[in-house]
């Protein structure tokens, strides 16, 4: 008899979650660089004032999956998918 495993719902949305949340890390780090690569160069002010907004926007984001997580029950931010 063979045993066919499948993955809990619950379960895969915290995979699910966790690979967006390391996107979204990935997109602020990222943007963070670019903002101090636009400095150097010299942009306008308004540019870095949209870049910024991006910035925000993602951590915003970022916050509100974090938060997320912290409502599952089975959702500990250090338990792994």
């Amino acid at each position: 008899m063979q045993l066919i495993r499948t993955v809990s719902p619950d379960r895969a949305l915290r995979a699910q979650l966790n690979e967006e949340i390391e996107q979204l890390l990935r997109e602020v780090r990222g943007l963070v660089l670019v903002k101090g690569v636009l400095k150097k160069r010299g942009v306008s002010h308004a540019e870095l004032v949209a870049h910024g907004a991006e910035i925000e926007r993602a951590r915003r984001r970022l916050a509100e999956l974090i938060g997320s997580r912290g409502t599952d029950p089975g959702g500990a931010l250090g338990e792994a998918a």
